[in-house]
């Protein structure tokens, strides 16, 4: 599973919870931190140039769309 579908399914897992609640925000904080501390380190990864994403712009909704 790639890092955004990890990121949307924590998102999904705590979309009914209080967010106000600081016990639920620390949770989905520590949920996300280990998301991304699993990740590879190589940079190649992690390549969030600006040309990249204009490469990617919806010509409909001009929501950048990333290509993994």
């Amino acid at each position: 599973m790639r890092i955004r579908e990890k990121l949307n399914q924590a998102l999904l897992d705590f979309e009914n919870i209080n967010l106000g609640s600081e016990a639920a925000r620390k949770a989905l904080v520590e949920r996300i931190v280990n998301i991304v501390k699993a990740e590879p380190v190589d940079p190649k990864y992690w390549d969030v140039n600006e040309a990249a994403q204009i490469a990617f712009k919806d010509s409909c909704t001009g929501e950048i769309i990333h290509p993994d």
